[in-house]
């Protein structure tokens, strides 16, 4: 059994088009991500590692995540998932090894929310700020295949 839970980096400050990978969270964004302390708690299995682009808003909200998990999970960042698509996510989460059970990924909309349609057949807009779990009933990771997932909980600021 695997658990997948997807986080869409806080709300970032504004700068124009093309810094847009440098927009460093706002203060609103840094207060919704506060929220998410409480819902810690409530995860079964402590996470394994955080995965996420090499944006700004990300690194900042992996930071602030962290610090609501009694082991701060080690943090890894790849380029290529800054603004990618479901299909280049699903190809990145299906490369993680078989025995990491319970993950982390923050990142990016549209592609966060298509990936969560991919892996459960539901339509979900995550807002930033928000968490989605996800239990995937497989014992690796590469044997993800669509509607595959199902969904555990959602979780918002409020």
């Amino acid at each position: 059994m695997k658990t997948l839970l997807v986080l869409r980096h806080g709300e970032a400050s504004p700068l124009p088009a093309d810094q847009d990978k440098q927009r460093p969270l706002s203060a609103a964004g840094i207060q919704q991500l506060s929220s998410l302390k409480h819902v810690a708690a409530l995860w079964n299995q402590p996470v394994q590692e955080i995965h996420g682009s090499t944006a700004t808003r990300v690194l900042q909200t992996a930071e602030l995540v962290s610090k609501h998990f009694l082991q701060p999970p080690p943090l890894h960042t790849e380029s290529s998932l800054y603004l990618a698509s479901s299909e280049r996510l699903l190809q990145y989460i299906s490369s993680w090894p078989k025995t990491l059970n319970h993950m982390l990924l923050i990142g990016h909309n549209p592609g966060l929310s298509q990936l969560i349609y991919t892996l459960t057949g539901q339509r979900l807009h995550l807002e930033t700020g928000m968490l989605v779990a996800l239990e995937i009933p497989l014992d690796e990771w590469a044997a993800l295949t669509p509607s595959c997932a199902l969904l555990k909980g959602t979780w918002h600021h409020v």
